[in-house]
């Protein structure tokens, strides 16, 4: 995957902090930007063996773990340690209502640009061509747009 291409687009998108975790240690960096108490709030957003263990083995005592992340398939989690730190694993699939308005909000507001998001664009009549455009660049196709106004 492109992790300097999609980092970038987080950064431009308005996000503060991105790190590449295969160039820097990420316990080290999560004290360096939140302080030793660390986050109360971690949100995975990956859906990766690897992402949700290091949400658990970074999260303080008493965090929250929002798994957004879809998983292609079962992973093992250290259940031992979620409890002796009392977090919370909170899954996550839908949308409610405050959530579109939060993120109205914030866009609106110009503190997310979510215009950065959209990457490709399509006529209707090429959807297939889209969704070929999607396979080949996963890298770097984030939101590809398919215009119905033909």
């Amino acid at each position: 995957m492109e992790v300097k291409f999609r980092l970038n687009l987080a950064k431009e998108c308005g996000i503060d902090i991105t790190l590449d975790v295969s160039k820097y240690d990420l316990k080290e960096e999560i004290v360096k930007e939140f302080g030793i108490k660390k986050a109360d709030l971690i949100l995975e957003c990956v859906g990766s063996q690897v992402t949700i263990n290091d949400a658990i083995n970074n999260a303080r005592k008493g965090s929250d773990i929002i798994v957004v992340g879809v998983y292609p398939e079962e992973v093992r989690v250290n259940i031992g340690f979620v409890q002796d730190r009392e977090l919370r694993l909170i899954g996550t699939l839908m949308y409610k209502e405050e959530d579109y308005l939060d993120a109205i909000d914030l866009i609106a507001n110009k503190k997310i640009k979510a215009d950065k998001l959209i990457t490709d664009y399509f006529e209707f009549k090429d959807y297939n061509l889209a969704y070929k455009h999607i396979e080949k660049r996963k890298d770097k196709a984030m939101k590809v747009m398919i215009n119905l106004s033909e």
